[in-house]
């Protein structure tokens, strides 16, 4: 993996990265190397475990923000504005993940971020990945929808009598 992004057409925007840890007891591969900015946290990991040949799983931090899932470096640095000739520091953690098999259907691609309960309605929950799911009181799913293209923050589930509303929080 470290190669082909070494051989990537120089067309390609790159920015100089250096990693560092101050938790995992993998330690950080020395210098710093160049980056494409399209680099995901999926492809982040793929380059430090093999730097480091190590077959942790890691999450990752610039300038005090996690990297989220299919967020790529460009969208960090805008967001911080951290310039792309800058050298920048990525701080890895070791991720401390769910086990590899799956122990329930949820239908969450990230961490579940609210659970809101409606007596005679069911429950609803939001996740990280902006998705909210409906769920029947006896927890069949009813419902699901991408009701947000960000993390969702809070969620809550309402009913006066025949009205039921979902009110969601997002970082959109």
């Amino acid at each position: 993996q470290v190669e082909a992004m070494q051989d990537l057409p120089s067309t390609e925007p790159t920015v100089n990265v250096k990693f560092v840890t101050k938790t995992s007891s993998v330690p950080p591969p020395e210098g710093t190397m160049a980056i494409p900015l399209s680099t995901t946290r999926d492809n982040l990991r793929d380059v430090l475990r093999s730097l480091t040949e190590s077959d942790a799983t890691f999450d990752f931090i610039i300038a005090n923000e996690i990297i989220r899932p299919g967020v790529s470096l460009t969208k960090i640095l805008q967001r911080k504005k951290i310039s792309e000739e800058a050298l920048v520091e990525i701080e890895y953690i070791e991720s401390d993940l769910a086990p590899l098999e799956q122990i329930c259907e949820c239908p969450h691609r990230d961490a579940v971020t609210g659970v809101s309960f409606c007596p005679q309605f069911g429950f609803v929950t939001a996740s990280f990945d902006g998705s909210l799911h409906l769920w029947s009181e006896q927890g069949a799913l009813a419902f699901s929808t991408q009701a947000h293209p960000m993390p969702i923050t809070d969620v809550v589930a309402t009913t006066g009598g025949p009205t039921r509303t979902v009110v969601t929080a997002s970082k959109n």
